[in-house]
């Protein structure tokens, strides 16, 4: 076995040896030798800005700010998004898992069980600000499970639509992905495919280079990352849909301290494990093409 690594990684284990412990930081096995492949876990990681860590820490910006999005125009003279590092960010991110889960699904339809794929994404790629309680449906999950946020929401309605119970507010929801048409596009599973997804990522980065991504309706907090995991999540709808015998999902792992967040969240990286590792050991049956908010499934 080799030594544990970091950026994109998978359980790669032979069908004829038992399943090692997996650890925090997600090992990964040689797979020169494999004749299957029962499960992998992305955990590709760039931030897609240039920080000064320095000024950063000295803000003492609360993790509750970081993840309401109060903290955009905060850091704005901290962090910034340049060309190149939105381009390493798009090729980490996206394109990277992209490549190597093609690569290696030769051998993970070789699995006679079905083999699990994990994507490590983040509460960033979410197309809504979870601003409301919401059950949604998804492939093989019977049971609508609730997300619930601790921000209070006046004028909240409950309506049924073709059996998928809804709460729905008055109140002008908060979005992370603001542009109507692109939030749309990502959220269509029935017509998601790789190249609009392509499409999506080049005419992000003609917006950063002509400097108009608010006018495009881009996320304005870590642009290139939260693109980069919106999309990803997309790539995980169209995978779950072209192999229905894997269990394929994304997960957000929750608000960890690790470098990619400049050791700004309170959570352990113990904790932060917790999401992946269920996902990546999910029972035969169990949900496919779906987003986890750590342990529980919840909306795109």
């Amino acid at each position: 076995m080799t030594k544990p690594t970091f950026g994109i990684q998978a359980i790669a284990i032979q069908p004829e040896i038992a399943i090692p412990r997996i650890n925090p930081d997600i090992l990964i096995v040689p797979i020169l030798t494999l004749t299957s492949l029962i499960g992998m876990v992305n955990n590709a990681g760039a931030s897609g800005v240039v920080v000064d860590e320095e000024r950063l820490r000295a803000m003492n910006i609360d993790p509750e700010t970081w993840l309401s999005g109060r903290a955009t125009n905060m850091v704005q003279q901290v962090i910034k998004t340049s060309y190149e590092t939105a381009v390493e960010c798009l090729n980490t991110n996206f394109y990277g898992v992209q490549r190597l889960t093609e690569a290696l699904l030769p051998l993970l339809q070789l699995s006679p069980s079905g083999a699990r794929i994990v994507n490590v994404s983040s509460l960033r790629g979410e197309l809504w600000d979870p601003v409301l309680a919401e059950w949604l449906p998804c492939k093989k999950i019977d049971v609508y499970m609730p997300r619930i946020s601790s921000m209070y929401i006046p004028s909240i309605t409950t309506i049924c639509v073709y059996g998928v119970r809804l709460l729905q507010t008055a109140s002008k929801l908060k979005v992370r992905i603001r542009g109507d048409d692109l939030r749309n596009k990502l959220g269509d599973s029935e017509t998601l495919n790789e190249q609009k997804l392509d499409s999506i990522l080049k005419r992000f980065l003609k917006d950063l280079k002509e400097n108009t991504l608010e006018a495009g309706g881009w996320s304005l907090m870590l642009p290139a990352y939260s693109i980069s995991k919106a999309t990803l999540n997309a790539y995980t709808r169209v995978l779950a849909k072209r192999h229905p015998n894997m269990l394929i999902n994304c997960v957000h792992p929750g608000y960890v301290n690790t470098d990619i967040n400049w050791h700004t969240g309170p959570m352990p990286v113990e904790e932060g494990a917790r999401g992946p590792v269920k996902c990546a050991l999910l029972p035969d049956g169990g949900p496919t093409g779906c987003y986890f908010d750590q342990t529980e499934v919840a909306s795109f």
